[in-house]
């Protein structure tokens, strides 16, 4: 299976892949520096946004995309 991430390469935000849900422990700690979390067990794939960043990774993205305009 070939995993891929696809970004706007001017969105403010680190990614990371994990593809072992069973490790519940690695997966909490790597929510602590993420602002999304890929997670794929076979079919299932979950997207975990980080609550305490989301607002200000939003409000970046907005000021930056008046700022091109």
């Amino acid at each position: 299976m070939n995993n891929s991430v696809i970004k706007d390469p001017t969105f403010p935000m680190r990614h990371t892949q994990v593809t072992e849900l069973k490790n519940t422990a690695k997966i909490a700690d790597l929510a602590k520096d993420v602002d999304v979390l890929i997670t794929r067990n076979g079919e299932t794939i979950a997207y975990l946004v980080n609550p305490e960043r989301y607002e200000a990774l939003i409000s970046a993205w907005n000021e930056l995309q008046i700022k091109g305009s």
